[in-house]
């Protein structure tokens, strides 16, 4: 299937702890980003924002290309033969309980049987902590995630785990929260199980993402189509920056559908399995993060 990094110790990193943190973007870049938001968005917005969700598919492309533009030399550098598509601003508003993300996954993107899965690009544009919206992931929870995660219709919403009745167990016991700078990345898979806090700050807390795929990887799209059933239909790179996502395309071809069933987990699963680690108490997950981020700088 290919590594994903092109340094040794990056790879092994990412492999053991399920995510990385790494610098990425100069102090001039993020202020670029930022002022490109703000002056599309003055006024305020729905707790949480996304600009992928937006229904004006050129302004969707505007933005892809404009964090492309800033981000694809540093991503040349990381990776090993990996693309950018897809790019997102995302924006919670200050003093708003109700922008908290709950734990999810992202959609397959490839053929996860032949390729890499599809890689999570999220970097700050401002600092971040869990007073303001840090993100927090599921270490080893991508080893239970499905090969085929479709979106279930409008909104982007996406299934593919079988982690719904366990989520809050996750959440407290097993979620690592991890606070960067500005101009940090937190890089992770599409499957590895994800969220964030709540903006409960006084100031906007801006991000962006965008995902990665290997260059010799032809893109999915996969839709649920009825409880039991996917579609999965054969796109170009351009498909994420127009169409409106969880809607059935109608000039794509298709690859044909598949039947769908997911497995649940009980708390007992969660416990036997061997990919799932508690967060050690004593430490804490936002001193993890920091133990974490510290030996990754010096690797």
């Amino acid at each position: 299937m290919g590594r994903i990094f092109r340094d040794d110790a990056l790879e092994r990193k990412f492999i053991d702890e399920s995510y990385l943190v790494v610098p990425l973007l100069a102090p001039d870049e993020i202020a670029h980003l930022r002022q490109f938001f703000e002056g599309q968005h003055p006024d305020r917005l729905s707790p949480i924002y996304s600009t992928g969700l937006s229904k004006d598919p050129g302004f969707r492309k505007e933005t892809t290309d404009r964090i492309r533009a800033m981000c694809d030399p540093h991503i040349a550098k990381l990776f090993a033969g990996y693309r950018s598509h897809h790019a997102t601003f995302i924006m919670k508003e200050p003093r708003e309980q109700a922008s908290d993300l709950s734990l999810h996954i992202d959609p397959s993107m490839t053929d996860e049987s032949t390729f890499v899965p599809a890689v999570n690009l999220w970097c700050a544009l401002s600092d971040v902590t869990v007073n303001n919206g840090a993100l927090h992931v599921v270490p080893g929870s991508e080893h239970h995630s499905a090969s085929v995660r479709p979106y279930t219709g409008t909104g982007g919403l996406v299934i593919g785990h079988p982690f719904n009745d366990v989520r809050p167990l996750l959440k407290s016991k097993y979620a690592v929260d991890i606070e960067v700078s500005a101009g940090e990345a937190v890089i992770f898979s599409t499957k590895l199980l994800h969220g964030s806090a709540p903006n409960l700050s006084a100031e906007r807390r801006i991000a962006f993402h965008c995902l990665l795929t290997q260059e010799q990887a032809p893109l999915q799209y996969h839709l649920m189509t009825s409880p039991t059933e996917v579609e999965t239909f054969e796109v170009d790179e351009s498909f994420f920056r127009t169409h409106t996502l969880g809607t059935r395309p109608v000039e794509e071809k298709s690859a044909g559908v598949v039947k769908y069933d997911l497995e649940s987990f009980t708390e007992a699963d969660v416990r036997q399995s061997p990919y799932l680690r508690p967060v050690h108490p004593t430490i804490g997950s936002h001193l993890y993060r920091k133990i974490s981020s510290l030996i990754g700088r010096r690797s």
